[in-house]
């Protein structure tokens, strides 16, 4: 059986969006090594999502929560 990576949700809002930066990062920095094609594209992907999920995060985790603008 494969083990399941597992995320620590208890951390601050202020470290998870730290390692959800840092990931987003590190996929961008890949793909820009790479040349245009599907690989690339899928990192870039991944990237957008996580940058997508940090801000979702942080909304989830404000007071007073306000639709996204």
């Amino acid at each position: 059986m494969s083990e399941q990576r597992r995320f620590d949700s208890n951390g601050s809002l202020r470290e998870r969006k730290a390692r959800l930066s840092k990931q987003a990062a590190r996929w961008r920095e890949q793909a820009n090594a790479l040349p245009p094609g599907p690989a690339r594209e899928v990192l870039l992907s991944k990237a957008k999502q996580t940058g997508v999920a940090s801000d979702l995060d942080e909304w989830l985790a404000s007071p007073g929560r306000q639709p996204p603008k």
